[in-house]
């Protein structure tokens, strides 16, 4: 029995390690072809907008479950962060899957993140992940209340100003609204 668990468990240290070894080539190759520093220093920002958008990126997960477990278990991103050598105070951090009809055919992640402490920084986001591959969304602290986006790992999509704060479920609509390609926004503030 114990041989087994030893097992699982190199089995998550090398699933971990291969994703961080393809996050940091993807970084390397981008920032070859642009010769520019990719991120800001700060470990809040590059797991936002690194990390986050990696992880939405993948799509060759090995099964369902696996992708679940990453994407939906705070204790594993945490995990994940650390083994990227992030190192991010998480007292406010939290994750759910959100609930969506089953006919959707997607799955719904969302995080909230601490307080902004100030532009660019996220208060949401979500992985939304479904026939068209995930995306990644987050609500971000903008010049006139908040800004919907869509990070990618080589662009950053401003979708649409939102003057107040709003729900975590609301936000969660949106991303969802997004992603099934309906306009949320006539402008972009």
């Amino acid at each position: 029995m114990e041989d087994n668990e030893k097992n699982e468990e190199m089995k998550d240290d090398d699933l971990f390690d291969d994703l961080y070894d393809e996050m940091m080539q993807q970084e390397d190759e981008q920032a070859d072809e642009d010769d520019v520093q990719i991120y800001d220093e700060s470990d809040l920002y590059r797991f936002e907008y690194s990390l986050m958008p990696y992880m939405a990126s993948i799509d060759d997960w090995e099964d369902d479950e696996m992708r679940q477990s990453l994407l939906g278990d705070k204790s594993a991103i945490i995990f994940f962060t650390f083994k990227a050598e992030l190192f991010i105070d998480f007292p406010n951090f939290r994750v759910e899957r959100y609930p969506v009809d089953p006919k959707e055919n997607l799955e719904v992640y969302v995080y909230e993140f601490p307080e902004p402490p100030g532009m660019p920084f996220a208060l949401y986001g979500a992985i939304v992940y479904g026939d068209k591959g995930g995306r990644y969304y987050t609500l971000e602290k903008s010049y006139h209340g908040y800004m919907f986006c869509n990070p990618t790992l080589d662009m950053h999509n401003n979708l649409g100003g939102v003057e107040e704060k709003i729900t975590i479920e609301e936000f969660a609509a949106m991303a969802i609204a997004n992603y099934q390609g309906k306009n949320l926004f006539d402008d972009i503030d």
